[in-house]
């Protein structure tokens, strides 16, 4: 049955979960197709606005390395990953923080 071909981490205790909240986000409100600027392989810049955008703008606001709606109050964050198991895998969030405005 279809239902059993899972994996279920209710089962398995010793199993800690790492997910991916930021993504899960950017799907639910349509920038399903937007990537953040990516700096190394484990390293990610993206920016948060506070201000509502047609979805294209959204796009291109989030991933872009520099500023290029002047005006636009953004929130710069760069983020770094790692891995949670074997290296090669699947990546997780280990930090994010906030770049100060020059």
């Amino acid at each position: 049955m279809p239902l059993d071909a899972g994996f279920s981490p209710n089962r398995h205790g010793a199993v800690t979960m790492v997910g991916y909240p930021l993504v899960e986000l950017l799907a639910a409100i349509g920038l399903r197709h937007a990537r953040p600027h990516r700096g190394t392989r484990l390293s990610y810049r993206y920016a948060a606005w506070g201000m509502p955008l047609p979805l294209p703008l959204a796009r291109a606001a989030l991933g872009c390395p520099d500023p290029i709606f002047p005006g636009l109050p953004l929130r710069r964050f760069h983020m770094t990953l790692g891995w949670p198991g074997q290296e090669g895998q699947a990546k997780c969030i280990t930090r994010v923080d906030e770049e100060t405005p020059t």
